[in-house]
């Protein structure tokens, strides 16, 4: 069951986003070669096991770099409450989370597998299997 309140229903759609957009990043950057298959853009720089290493920690850093910046925004804008009794304006937080776990925590839950999984790129060197 997904729980959210205010964007952090966001949280998880900007994921998938970037779990689609990102294998396409390198295709978009270096395009093939004439006659040359889209596959061979990878082979050229990262071995299989690499590439999916990789697909996972650009993934999770540029979720955690969007949510960083919704986290920012929301912050910045604190929601305006005006009691009907007095006719006083309040500034009030903005209440943001996902799965209970609040906005402002979700970029170092992304960032931090991210990071991880970009150190351990590099020696995932192995053939598929």
């Amino acid at each position: 069951m997904i729980v959210w309140r205010g964007w952090g229903a966001l949280i998880l759609l900007q994921f998938m986003f970037w779990l689609i957009f990102v294998p396409f990043a390198p295709l978009l950057v270096h395009a093939p070669a004439p006659g040359e298959p889209p596959a061979e853009v990878y082979r050229r720089w990262v071995t299989d096991k690499q590439f999916g290493d990789l697909w996972i920690a650009g993934t999770c850093l540029a979720s955690a770099l969007t949510c960083l910046a919704m986290s920012r925004y929301r912050r910045s804008h604190p929601m305006r409450a005006r009691d009907p009794k007095t006719g006083e304006t309040t500034l009030t937080a903005r209440l943001d989370h996902l799965w209970y776990v609040d906005l402002s925590y979700w970029p170092w839950l992304f960032g931090v597998p991210g990071l991880i999984a970009l150190a351990l790129a590099p020696f995932n060197i192995g053939p598929a299997i």
